[in-house]
Formats: structure tokens, sequence, C-alpha cells
């Protein structure tokens, strides 16, 4: 049988869990992804928030989870 997170598809499918376990699960593959992007745009990146500094005082980042997390990294 399949698992996902050491617990068997079938069980998350009846518990209604199937969807966030693939979610936690594909986490760690995609952040490495989004690094590399980020990496791979920094001089743009970098040039964008100089920029959009002049003009704002502040920039708010918000986000719930994850997307919380990650901006508050930012």
């Amino acid at each position: 049988m399949k698992s996902i997170l050491g617990i068997e598809e079938s069980a998350l499918i009846r518990s209604g869990g199937i969807h966030t376990a693939r979610e936690i699960w594909q986490q760690p593959e995609v952040w490495s992804e989004v690094y590399e992007l980020i990496r791979s745009q920094e001089t743009e990146i970098s040039c964008f928030m100089r920029d959009a500094m002049k003009r704002s005082d502040k920039i708010i980042l918000t986000g719930a989870g994850t997307s919380g997390f990650i901006g508050l990294s930012l």
C-alpha cells in the first residue's frame, strides 16, 4: 500500500487529510526549487526592492502558515 508521511493513503482519504498530507510532503522539494529560483534572480530582486523602498516607508508581507513564515524570513 502507498503511504504519505508514513500514513496509508487510504486512511488519509477516509479521514479527509489526503490533500494536507500531500501538501506537507511536497514542501521540501518546492522550497528547494524556490530557493534556486530566487538565487538565480537575486540581482533583479535586489533592484526591485531598492526601488520599492525608495517609494515607500515600509513593505508589508502577509500570510498564514508557511506563507507567513516566509514573509517573516524575508
